[in-house]
């Protein structure tokens, strides 16, 4: 292929873009390899003009290797199957606020019995998988989830069966059950009064010693007792039923593996957030006993931007009951990560880091609103918007350049570091969001690809009794499945507009949020100017790395 035709290959793919450094250096940012190349204007000039004088053959030798460079990533996918299987119940949509942006159905109180809960459980484990590693469940999220308190304890505790980690007959090895029964009394039980009837059931008994809370402090070898309590992060102070049999399974397979086979499992996990309105003693148990941490709460920034939006069925304003909550988790050594929905309000990213970095939290995500609401953005808020995260990099920059990387750990998660991410992993983001990649379930065992639109019928994928597997479900948009997008510069980064967004605006998931995309589009040229940055000023790029996990 000669030189003019590989240009041709490259500009078709939509993959590069030109960015300078301070100085009015010349960088090209490609799209397939995921990196940012420093470039001479020849470069720039090849790409860029439509008649080219390519000069002397020492360029047009440069030029063929760097079109070789670039072409040698191709555009091709590799499906790979995640280690995860996630589904989302919605237990109710009950809520104890009447936010203005909600997407909840507000007149629709259904409510799950736990009856149905527990077929979708037998549902997932059944059918639904796809031989995942674990099964991670959603509870709630079009509602306050600590509204179901009860119902979460309940489905959890049955997750416990469905992993089945208790000890069978035919799992012992090289003695006799009676036998194992008897080293496992005389070891570990010596010396106390511990109600065994060895004229019951094995079975029954061997439930009794892998059930004891205190399993852990009956072993000799306190070493790899801590080693394995760190390894699964357990708290012997707060252990749901669930992690109890993953704990005492583990510590009897490691200290009698001459007897008792080593059982593969399908692990189940289950998930949730917060409003932060109710949070007492009794939640942190539960938080604690289940592992959510850090746990994320919904914060939309200081009293009188949050209560503008975020306030209970009489009006009255709920950020002083969400501070409350947040001061009571970090009290009992729980993370706090942040939730906040960017507003037009306030639009002032840069503002609200600072706010919420006084408040000692985690993590901070950002997620700019969705379309249709009194607080959406117009073209003029956007601009604000769009100032604003010019100050934010701006004091990334400041502050990286004393050596302080504290505000990107706090953005790890956000919108504002997506290309910070990608670009350190050489990930491309094939898609928006789990549309396709999870299912959402109903009241009634229906099927949703997206808690947006649940009860919408268009969009309805089927019901459990239908007994459909993942593969059959999920159907993942991909980034590439949009005309706008596929071609666009950035794709890679940034994987697409909310697919809600477009059903509102053009009805059609195939379509772009206009106003969501020069938001992302804008994020991704800062954050890539911010890296170009770093590199000229000789930034230790360190800290980001450990940051970013790469």
């Amino acid at each position: 292929m000669d030189l003019i035709k590989k240009r041709e290959e490259i500009l078709i793919q939509n993959r590069i873009k030109f960015f300078k450094g301070v100085d009015q250096d010349d960088y090209l940012y490609d799209a397939l390899s995921q990196n940012i190349y420093p470039v001479p204007k020849y470069v720039v000039s090849f790409f860029s003009k439509n008649s080219i004088d390519i000069g002397s053959d020492s360029v047009s030798e440069m030029l063929d290797s760097f079109c070789d460079k670039l072409l040698s990533y191709t555009d091709k996918k590799v499906f790979k199957r995640a280690p995860e299987t996630h589904l989302t119940i919605n237990f109710s949509n009950k809520c104890n606020l009447n936010c203005s942006y909600c997407y909840r159905h507000k007149n629709n109180k259904n409510t799950m019995n736990l009856q149905k809960a527990f077929e979708v459980i037998d549902y997932a484990d059944k059918y639904f998988k796809m031989n995942n590693d674990e099964i991670i469940f959603s509870v709630d999220m079009t509602g306050e989830s600590l509204l179901d308190y009860e119902q979460i304890i309940q489905f959890d505790d049955k997750l416990a069966e469905y992993e089945n980690l208790y000890i069978e007959e035919k799992e012992i090895k090289n003695i006799i059950p009676l036998d194992f029964l008897k080293v496992l009394i005389s070891d570990l039980y010596k010396g106390e009064e511990y109600k065994f009837d060895l004229n019951n059931p094995i079975p029954k008994n061997l439930e009794q010693i892998i059930l004891d809370s205190q399993l852990h402090n009956r072993f000799i070898d306190k070493d790899s007792i801590n080693q394995i309590l760190q390894k699964g992060n357990y708290d012997p102070m707060f252990l749901d039923k669930k992690r109890l049999l993953r704990l005492n399974r583990e510590l009897l397979e490691t200290f009698y593996s001459d007897y008792l086979e080593h059982k593969d499992y399908q692990q189940f996990r289950i998930w949730f957030m917060s409003n932060g309105t109710r949070i007492t003693q009794k939640e942190i148990e539960l938080i604690k006993k289940i592992r959510i941490e850090p746990f994320w709460i919904s914060l939309d920034g200081p009293e009188d931007v949050h209560n503008k939006n975020r306030k209970y069925y009489d009006n009255k304003g709920s950020y002083s009951d969400v501070i409350k909550g947040i001061k009571l988790l970090q009290e009992n050594n729980i993370n706090v990560k942040i939730s906040c929905v960017l507003t037009a309000d306030y639009p002032y990213p840069d503002k609200l880091l600072t706010y919420f970095k006084s408040l000692g939290i985690s993590a901070i995500q950002m997620c700019p609103i969705r379309n249709g609401c009194p607080s959406s953005f117009s073209e003029e808020s956007l601009a604000e918007l769009l100032t604003s995260y010019d100050r934010l990099y701006q004091m990334l920059f400041d502050e990286a350049q004393k050596g302080d990387f504290s505000s990107f750990e706090l953005l790890s998660e956000d919108m504002s570091m997506i290309a910070f991410c990608n670009l350190f992993g050489r990930i491309r983001q094939s898609g928006r969001c789990t549309w396709g990649d999870e299912v959402i379930i109903d009241n009634a065992g229906d099927l949703y690809p997206c808690l947006y639109v649940i009860g919408n019928e268009k969009y309805k994928l089927g019901n459990m009794n239908e007994k459909k597997n993942s593969q059959e479900l999920l159907k993942p948009i991909s980034v590439n499945d949009v005309d706008k997008c596929k071609t666009c510069w950035g794709r890679y980064i940034c994987g697409g507009t909310c697919h809600y967004n477009s059903i509102v605006n053009d009805k059609s998931v195939y379509s772009t949020d206009e106003i969501e995309c020069k938001i992302r589009n804008y994020a991704i040229s800062k954050s890539i100017s911010l890296i170009i940055k770093f590199k000229e000023t000789k930034t230790n790029f360190t800290k980001l790395q450990k940051i970013f996990g790469y």
